[in-house]
């Protein structure tokens, strides 16, 4: 899909804009300097809002959060500037990755411990800093959007069949920064078992496990220590390895054919899983009612079937450098 460049433009404007103004209102939730407004209002639009809809933007237009990424943005303004030291990752590209993903891992369960806004701010200005050197350091995208972010994994994860490819606004003309580019790897290379690193077998054999395992510990009160972190990690980590176990077990026991399908199945769990534990905790904060809930529940759960075995298997990448798009 071809979109104007100044419309791209506006859109990171607001999103940078947006971001901004949800940090502070974050900020405000511990400070309260804006005595006006409700608090916890920053952490309830964060949490319930942008994070909650996350997956479901990745599931379906992965191509435009990769075009208005505000961490993005920033790792990229150094190459926009000119003053970064353009170097290409090669042979490190597969350890940023993991090292992404490492970190994804850790903040998860993390999550459970370190709940105050000013942590979590604290969280994504450090992230915005790393991005920045990455960006620094690294040419183009190859040091933080295909490289350090933990979300890229999650972007993986989801993306396998989206709706839409949009053009490519940063990499005009393309520079090679790594290969394969997952902006323009079409998802049925994203698909195949065969060739795919041990890192991505973890990713979508493990997150489904790490998901339910999350929704399975309660957030902790009172002093910090060794086994309140333990408690926080031990169910999630160890549900993580329990579904690998399987991915890795149905992808020796079937056939070439047949596991063409594992990743779809895991990726629709793991979604699946997401929203039918968070669905109930962001809707009946607002509308109590437990039988709507459910419904509701059903008919998302409906639709991620739908989408992942029944719309069919369109093998479109996120993005495109092509003005007419395949």
């Amino acid at each position: 899909m071809i979109i104007k460049n100044n419309y791209w433009q506006r859109a990171q404007l607001l999103t940078l804009i947006a971001c901004l103004l949800v940090v502070i209102l974050m900020l405000n939730d511990s400070f309260q300097f804006i005595s006006t407004l409700p608090v916890g209002i920053g952490q309830k639009i964060f949490w319930d809002i942008i994070i909650f809809s996350a997956p479901m933007i990745f599931l379906i237009i992965p191509g435009i959060w990769r075009n208005i990424c505000p961490v993005g943005f920033l790792s990229l303004l150094p190459t926009n500037l000119k003053v970064n030291l353009d170097h290409n990752p090669y042979n490190q590209s597969a350890k940023l990755l993991y090292w992404g993903f490492i970190i994804l891992v850790i903040l998860i369960p993390l999550r459970h411990i370190y709940y105050t806004s000013v942590i979590e701010v604290s969280v994504l200005m450090i992230t915005g800093l790393i991005a920045i050197s990455s960006g620094f350091i690294y040419n183009k995208k190859s040091g933080w959007c295909n490289g350090l972010c933990p979300l890229i994994h999650v972007e993986k994860l989801y993306g396998i069949k989206p709706l839409k490819s949009f053009d490519s606004i940063y990499c005009k003309p393309c520079k090679q920064c790594v290969s394969p580019c997952l902006d323009l790897t079409k998802n049925d290379s994203l698909s195949n078992l065969k060739e795919k690193s041990m890192l991505d077998r973890v990713l979508f054999g493990g997150f489904p496990g790490l998901i339910w395992g999350w929704f399975q510990v309660e957030d902790h009160s009172g002093l910090i220590n060794y086994k309140s972190i333990l408690q926080s990690y031990q169910v999630p980590l160890t549900s993580m390895f329990v579904t690998f176990v399987l991915f890795e077990l149905f992808r020796i026991i079937l056939n070439n054919k047949t596991s063409f399908y594992l990743k779809p199945f895991f990726s629709f769990s793991a979604i699946s899983l997401y929203y039918w534990y968070r669905l109930p905790q962001v809707v009946e904060a607002i509308y109590p009612y437990s039988m709507e809930v459910q419904i509701l529940r059903l008919i998302i759960l409906g639709f991620f079937i739908w989408w992942y075995f029944i719309r069919g298997n369109k093998q479109i990448a996120w993005l495109s450098l092509d003005r007419k798009i395949n």
